[in-house]
């Protein structure tokens, strides 16, 4: 195993690319009548690349986030499956975030927590 696989992997998740799109693509703002969902579905494709030419992997990830604490705390715990040539990978991920709100239409939250995988 690479010892730059990890960083592979944290810069080519579909992730990265849910984050850009959310930023460059306007939200609309919400009426103060309408409410909150207790919970989003997140669906999309994740990828890896092996920085040592091993090959590479794609396959679905999805996630549920949800919000404990209004403005304080989100929580979403989350699987990927990837396919590559003779062996498939399950990842799972389950991490606490803190939103911040930088204007009505721009959510920014950085998080922490565990992450494991099998193969």
């Amino acid at each position: 195993m690479s010892k730059y696989r990890w960083l592979a992997r944290i810069f080519m998740r579909g992730k990265i690319l849910s984050a850009l799109l959310t930023l460059l693509l306007p939200a609309g703002t919400a009426l103060a009548e309408d409410k909150e969902p207790f919970a989003l579905l997140e669906l999309g494709a994740a990828g890896e690349w092996d920085l040592n030419g091993g090959g590479s992997g794609f396959g679905p990830a999805a996630a549920i986030e949800f919000t404990a604490i209004k403005n304080w705390l989100a929580i979403e715990p989350g699987v990927t499956t990837l396919f590559s040539r003779g062996q498939t990978e399950c990842d799972t991920g389950f991490v606490f975030r803190k939103p911040f709100d930088l204007s009505p239409a721009i959510e920014f939250e950085p998080g922490l927590g565990p992450y494991g995988f099998t193969q």
